[in-house]
């Protein structure tokens, strides 16, 4: 198609939609052809990249005797590399970012909006609305063919609309009304229904701000800027000694152990191989990427290139343990959340199949250490709080029972009076410690 053309190839024929685009060669199928002789190369003159789709008005220009010439084989190739570009963003339109797939859908919705509100059958008739039918028949087209687009979107970025509620009805909802509205448009009018269900402006506001429900004013998320913050944050904690913001998306920071250590604050719900290719576009020189939107994950693929790269990716909870790293190496090596939570539920399970004599079952075991901080770890760092009654021979007998429980792996067993608790949990705080019997 001609880039700028607006004619419509399909036409609505007794309620079919019939085809009127017409196919032409780029070059000719002969040398006699228009734009003939001037590639030399031996190319499929009949193959599909030789082909390209037009209204009947352009084309009747490009091939015209008057006209062939202001139509070279180049300025047809680009046509045809335009509007295949248009059609693999209307057919397989997948967002790298949420907010580009929000803002996409928007616009079509705000084009909807216009068209019913101006034209629709809920409008007031006015003396002057002669052409008030087929005004609304080209609007319904639109609004049809606009809808069509966004429910394609929809099931191409299904995952940007699980971060709340209200994206995840709205999704929902708007496909079941699209489908609705379609079938009233279409169906003959004894099969019509008044009963469908209308499209919801929550959908249209829960775009506009689709994480507003999640986050309070202490949020980690802006639209444009979540560097500034989630360096508050970071300092607040005692987590870093310094840090500047480079493009609002880039924090340098300096900890105990770690100096001029780069992170790049991402806004993506899914962190994939092409996403390491932009980063590269804005900072070759990253040590560490953090995801900071609600249900942000990295594909493993992407997970892969960076660390093979001695680069770090955490999601947004994840950074606050692995920022305490003492070492490059060592933060690559941190646990995601997931992990970690694999590794607690182990140790209970475990412990919950624990023969315990009734003396010592008021003991409190806390984990902590690498095993719940690193991939890698020597053994299993526990501390048993006991009462006052306890003797000598119950934490023996409980050490046994315990390490026969968790053979082969190794345990680091402290064993302490439940009255330094509290002082003693306080000194693990850079240690994840987590409470996994009581």
């Amino acid at each position: 198609m001609e880039p700028e053309c607006e004619e419509e190839v399909f036409v609505d024929i007794h309620g079919k939609n019939v085809n009127i685009s017409q196919l032409s060669h780029i070059i000719p199928a002969s040398d006699n052809g228009p734009r003939g002789g001037s590639i030399e190369a031996e190319i499929d003159r009949n193959g599909v990249a030789n082909i390209i789709v037009l209204c009947s008005k352009h084309h009747k220009i490009i091939d015209d005797k008057a006209t062939r010439s202001l139509f070279p084989v180049e300025t047809l190739g680009k046509w045809k590399d335009i509007h295949q570009s248009k059609i693999e963003t209307l057919f397989q339109r997948k967002f790298k970012q949420a907010s580009d797939c929000f803002l996409a859908i928007s616009e079509l919705l705000d084009a909807n909006h216009d068209i019913w509100s101006t034209s629709g059958p809920g409008r007031p008739c006015s003396p002057d609305d002669q052409d008030r039918d087929k005004v609304w028949s080209d609007g319904k087209k639109t609004i049809l063919n606009n809808n069509d687009k966004i429910v394609r979107m929809l099931d191409a970025n299904y995952h940007f609309f699980n971060a709340t509620n209200a994206l995840k009805q709205g999704r929902r909802r708007f496909i079941t009304h699209a489908k609705a509205f379609k079938h009233n448009c279409t169906a003959p009018s004894e099969q019509r229904r008044n009963d469908y269900l209308r499209f919801s402006a929550d959908f249209r506001r829960a775009l506009n701000d689709p994480l507003k429900e999640f986050y309070n004013d202490e949020s980690i998320y802006t639209r444009y800027q979540a560097s500034t913050p989630v360096l508050e944050k970071l300092s607040k904690n005692g987590l870093v000694l310094s840090g500047k913001i480079q493009d609002d998306f880039i924090l340098t920071v300096d900890t105990k152990h770690l100096k001029a250590y780069r992170i790049l604050v991402s806004y993506t719900y899914v962190f994939t191989p092409s996403s390491v290719d932009g980063m590269d576009q804005t900072d070759p020189n990253i040590d560490a990427v953090v995801l900071v939107q609600i249900n942000a994950e990295y594909h493993p693929a992407a997970e892969q290139i960076l660390k093979k790269r001695g680069i770090a990716i955490f999601v947004y909870g994840e950074l606050f343990g692995a920022i305490r790293a003492k070492t490059p190496e060592e933060a690559l090596e941190w646990l995601t959340q997931k992990e970690r939570q694999t590794r607690l539920d182990c140790i209970q399970g475990k412990l919950s199949l624990l023969v315990l004599k009734p003396s010592i079952r008021s003991l409190e075991i806390w984990c902590f250490g690498s095993y719940l901080r690193l991939k890698t770890y020597r053994d299993i760092d526990l501390v048993l709080f006991y009462d006052e009654h306890f003797t000598h021979e119950s934490i023996d007998g409980c050490r046994d029972v315990l390490r026969k429980a968790f053979q082969p792996q190794l345990l680091d067993l402290e064993f302490k009076p439940k009255r330094e608790r509290a002082q003693y949990l306080d000194s693990l705080s850079q240690n994840n410690a987590e409470c996994v019997y009581r």
